[in-house]
């Protein structure tokens, strides 16, 4: 098959787990599509990273089958103990690597990055001229001078994990406290906390918490059906620790609001 032609692609989702993809799902799919779209590092919305094992299994089945992995990396260089290895570093030949300022620079300057061999980036420059014409020269500049030092390009990344590890862990400690119920995974890297708050809708919980001014992602948002509608995705990089403290504050209250109001219909 062509690997640019998407039209015989048969659409397919594997389980996720927190340390990468079911393996054996994983290799029955490629197999017959002989393309994956994968977010190894702090994955959007889990928060969870593959295993150096499962980055290993996946370069060896895309090397077996002589598909095309595309590897999402937004969020690599927000890692809070160790930087793993790209699966894209395994199989430089057969991957698109994927990357953006937007996550460790500044979101409105919107410029992402590719890495690939030539041979695959050469048709996508004719896709992306027809959806776009050509990305903003203004930021590609801002960027390009920016990285003239790249000593302060480090420092930056560096005081940017300190800051967002410790706001993780003042964002863990306040949902510990008053919001017990929430069960989550505790991510090594990234920008979001994610997890189940039990007994409720929280598509619901939100148009409520709304009202307060206090916003979330549900779950049900990440999802191609209507189930794990008691899922929720914190992004816990923004706000400061007073704002977290007031935020989840009234999201308690609202839960527990709606949780009586569902025992007595009950």
């Amino acid at each position: 098959m062509n690997i640019f032609d998407l039209n015989n692609l048969e659409q397919s989702s594997v389980a996720l787990y927190p340390d990468g993809v079911d393996m054996d799902s994983f290799g029955k799919s490629f197999g017959k599509n002989k393309l994956a779209y994968l977010i190894p590092d702090f994955q959007n919305p889990t928060g969870y990273s593959y295993s150096s094992q499962k980055r290993e299994q996946v370069a060896r089945i895309v090397t077996i089958e002589g598909g095309i992995l595309i590897e999402d990396a937004p969020y690599s260089e927000i890692y809070f103990k160790e930087k793993a290895h790209s699966i894209s570093s395994l199989i430089p030949t057969l991957s698109y690597h994927l990357g953006s300022f937007s996550k460790v620079l500044a979101p409105s300057l919107r410029i992402g990055w590719i890495r690939a061999d030539e041979r695959l980036l050469e048709p996508l420059l004719a896709y992306k001229e027809a959806m776009d014409l050509h990305s903003n020269g203004l930021s590609q500049y801002i960027i390009d001078n920016y990285l003239t030092n790249m000593c302060r390009y480090r420092d930056h990344l560096s005081l940017l994990r300190k800051v967002y590890s410790k706001k993780l862990q003042i964002f863990r400690s306040y949902l510990d406290e008053l919001l017990p119920a929430f069960n989550y995974s505790t991510p090594r890297g990234g920008m979001f906390i994610y997890g189940i708050l039990p007994d409720v809708d929280t598509s619901v919980l939100l148009q409520e918490c709304l009202k307060r001014d206090v916003l979330f992602v549900p779950g049900v948002e990440f999802y191609i059906d209507e189930k794990n509608r008691d899922e929720i995705r914190f992004n816990f990089t923004n706000a400061g620790a007073r704002d977290i403290y007031r935020g989840l504050r009234i999201i308690a209250s609202v839960y527990e609001e709606m949780r009586i109001d569902t025992q007595r219909v009950a």
